[in-house]
């Protein structure tokens, strides 16, 4: 069945109305079919370049950033070092004994025994490692060895100090016994390390 418009002996405006509708009609199907699919398309893209737009922004503004991150960072690493000396990974037997030695013959002292603890006191953050230490002098030198143990960079406590006397021995006349309190950070090596 086919439609048939037949014109003949009508006026020339119905003619007119007939075109204007099948024209509108043909605009409509065009934006329903083609024109608002590309809106909605073009509408995501300008959203999505938006978004890459601002990732750019952040991106540029991180980067312009980056040499002050890196002086923090480098800042942060001197900080690291210093505080791995107060308070070491690792117990590091040789540099306490090497400190202790030193100290001892410094202080005109007699070094007679440094024992290492086997065993960890485990701590919140850290361990404690107890050593113990016996040396022989005069009262003065043991006051010296105690102000200059003070100032060593790693943190350490003196604790369970016997002192008794040394009859017959002009100059030595103190013999001491003590343990030294060493601390390890746990985080950085739960065994402790040498």
């Amino acid at each position: 069945m086919a439609l048939t418009l037949d014109l003949k002996g009508k006026p020339w405006w119905v003619g007119a109305i007939i075109g204007a509708l099948l024209g509108a009609a043909a605009v409509a199907a065009c934006v329903y079919l083609f024109i608002n699919p590309m809106k909605e398309e073009i509408a995501g893209l300008e959203r999505n370049l938006q978004d890459l737009q601002a990732k750019v922004a952040e991106g540029q503004s991180a980067a312009a950033q980056l040499p002050k991150f890196q002086e923090e960072i480098a800042k942060l690493e001197k900080e690291l070092q210093k505080l791995v000396q107060v308070l070491p990974s690792k117990r590091e037997t040789y540099v306490i004994i090497k400190k202790i030695k030193s100290l001892a013959d410094a202080g005109d002292f007699a070094f007679r025994s440094f024992i290492p603890g086997t065993s960890l006191v485990d701590k919140d953050f850290y361990y404690e490692w107890p050593i113990s230490v016996q040396l022989e002098g005069t009262y003065h030198n043991l006051a010296i060895f105690f102000d200059r143990l003070r100032n060593f960079p790693r943190i350490i406590n003196v604790g369970d100090l016997e002192m008794s006397a040394i009859q017959g021995h002009p100059s030595t006349t103190l013999a001491t016994r003590f343990t030294i309190l060493a601390y390890v950070y746990k985080e950085a090596s739960e065994g402790g390390g040498q």
